[in-house]
């Protein structure tokens, strides 16, 4: 007997049902304070955002490191950034328009510590030093700052910290413009691929034959999202119990993770041996279509990235609670940690669920390519980054292309683990 003769109809009416409906009012609670949440830390800013490592960078290199001669009226909205670029105008020699840029700063410690460092200011408390040194993310415009510290004591310590902080700075930053051109290339071969994609219309073979009615898909989905907003509250309660340090953050992940896989198995009534096999074919070149697709990603973001900088207002990175969680977590086995998390758990599961499982239940009932527009958004909503929102779309939608065209979830795995991995090694890199 098919499995959907032992269900439920799939009527307009089972969407009434009590479940569905305490499910889709717990996840719109869940979602207004996640928002509120962000809200309220994107208000906090307490430290330079990755575009002020970049300005350091490009001045460590000796050249113009890219800024703005005009000030806007407007304050900045990250006022730390502007802190690292008065520092170093004021090593640079420019005192005036450090002088007009420290109006822009964040008021207290490190208007004291600038006093103190270039214009014979009382010197500032421990706590003052302490503050301006997370504010200043402890980079190269911290080293300057303190070099002018330690110069009214030594001024040969204070030229060979400034001197060791500048060699250290130089290096990472070729290191990094060696990235920046390796990415720049395989992101032109995937414009390259992207037109011959285009120009080759293949037809999309068929979508993995989920059975599961439409109202147990919803439930998959919104039992999911509830869980996945909860994981990191129900950890935080069980690490009060048992510290779990660094593992708190894998297990965040497993803990929404094998729920929502629970919940497919559960709702297809299959094992997830059954499921694996259902949303991954036996493709042997699927490392190698892989590739093509992680340099088609690349390609996309790079043509919207230069479409948005015309309209994009500038903000603080989305990428911050990762910069953060780098910064505070250092050694080796946090990296392995961190690493294994973002780049192959949480990759993994998120193309079985968006991409193995929601894609192909949403080809049921529209054409595929609305149907890769609507699970691209979802992908990139539930990042909960509005600035990051469209990157994460059209990955998402690179990541869904990489599916349909091979019926192989393991392509999508390898682009998204590759992405995240990447983008965790540049932060750190960056760092």
């Amino acid at each position: 007997m098919p499995i959907t003769d032992r269900r439920a109809p799939d009527t307009a009416h089972s969407f009434l049902n009590p479940l569905t409906i305490l499910l889709l009012f717990v996840a719109s609670v869940l979602t207004w304070a996640q928002i509120k949440q962000r809200t309220m830390m994107s208000d906090a800013i307490t430290q330079a955002g990755p575009e002020a490592r970049l300005i350091e960078l490009r001045w460590a290199l000796g050249g113009k490191f890219g800024f703005n001669p005009e000030i806007s009226s407007k304050i900045p909205e990250n006022q730390w950034t502007m802190a690292v670029e008065t520092v170093l105008f004021s090593e640079f020699g420019h005192v005036m328009e450090s002088q007009e840029r420290l109006k822009y700063t964040p008021e207290g410690a490190f208007r004291v510590c600038w006093e103190a460092a270039y214009n014979s200011g009382p010197v500032p408390s421990d706590l003052e030093l302490a503050q301006v040194r997370e504010g200043l993310s402890d980079g190269l415009a911290y080293k300057c700052l303190e070099s002018s510290f330690m110069a009214k004591k030594s001024h040969q310590a204070a030229a060979e910290l400034r001197s060791d902080a500048l060699r250290h700075y130089k290096a990472r930053a070729l290191g990094i413009l060696a990235v920046l051109i390796v990415l720049f290339t395989a992101a032109l071969f995937g414009i390259w691929t992207g037109i011959r994609m285009l120009s080759n219309c293949e037809p999309m073979p068929d979508s993995p034959d989920f059975q599961m009615p439409a109202i147990y898909a919803v439930n998959v989905c919104l039992g999911w999202y509830t869980v996945f907003l909860l994981s990191a509250t129900v950890i935080a309660l069980m690490n009060n119990i048992v510290q779990m340090g660094l593992w708190a953050l894998p297990a965040a992940y497993l803990l929404h993770a094998v729920s929502g896989t629970a919940f497919i198995c559960v709702a297809e009534r299959a094992s997830p041996l059954m499921l694996w096999k259902k949303i991954s074919t036996k493709n042997r070149l699927w490392l190698s279509s892989g590739t093509r697709f992680l340099f088609l990603a690349l390609g996309s973001v790079l043509i919207l990235t230069v479409f948005l900088s015309f309209f994009m207002p500038d903000g603080d990175a989305p990428q911050r609670d990762m910069v953060n969680f780098i910064r505070t977590n250092r050694g080796i086995g946090s990296f392995l940690v961190i690493f294994g998390t973002v780049a192959l758990l949480g990759p993994f599961f998120e193309e079985v669920f968006f991409r193995g499982f929601l894609l192909s239940v949403m080809r049921r009932w529209m054409s595929v390519w609305w149907a890769l527009a609507f699970s691209s958004v979802m992908f990139g909503a539930i990042h909960f980054q509005a600035q990051a929102l469209p990157v994460l779309t059209v990955l998402g939608g690179v990541l869904g292309l990489a599916f349909v065209r091979t019926n192989d979830v393991k392509t999508a795995i390898f682009v998204h683990g590759c992405w995240n991995g990447g983008v965790f090694l540049f932060q750190k890199l960056l760092y």
